[in-house]
């Protein structure tokens, strides 16, 4: 289980999540193409975060063939008598097992995201995308780095 602190922004104390996404060939293929990089996302807690192809369910749209039309999705929630902010992971994809950090998620297998974070070293997550099998990857502000040639995503929840 993930549990995340408030970070100080611009206006108040908010909870985040920041994720690290990679693509073998992402420099090659456009991947994060639709991801809206270097801007600022709201994302109610009370819907599912999902990330696939299906521009209609998915709040952010991954451009590979390979990738379902709904690879997966993040929940937030509380347990009762704590104010911190927990999260899980389901991979919603039939095609390929989802990598969190050294644990495979098969279809529909979920689990909490790691233990305690706060927002100057949150939690990191890597999502790998095989040649031969497609997990994935999501979003809310978004920043590339080129050091490592992957995605580094902060997501708060309002």
């Amino acid at each position: 289980r993930s549990s995340f602190r408030y970070c100080e922004t611009d206006i108040m104390f908010l909870p985040c999540l920041q994720i690290k996404l990679y693509h073998p060939q992402q420099s090659c293929k456009g991947f994060y193409g639709h991801l809206p990089l270097g801007t600022r996302r709201r994302h109610t807690a009370d819907d599912p975060l999902r990330l696939g192809r299906d521009t209609e369910a998915c709040a952010y749209i991954l451009l590979d063939p390979r990738v379902s039309h709904k690879q997966l999705a993040l929940y937030a929630y509380h347990i009762p008598q704590s104010s911190e902010m927990l999260f899980t992971i389901q991979n919603l994809s039939q095609r390929g097992k989802l990598s969190v950090n050294t644990s495979a998620l098969g279809y529909l297998e979920r689990m909490d995201l790691p233990d305690k974070a706060n927002c100057c070293d949150v939690v990191t997550l890597e999502f790998k995308l095989a040649e031969t099998n497609l997990p994935s990857l999501y979003p809310v502000d978004i920043k590339k780095n080129s050091d490592h040639n992957m995605i580094t995503a902060t997501f708060k929840v309002f």
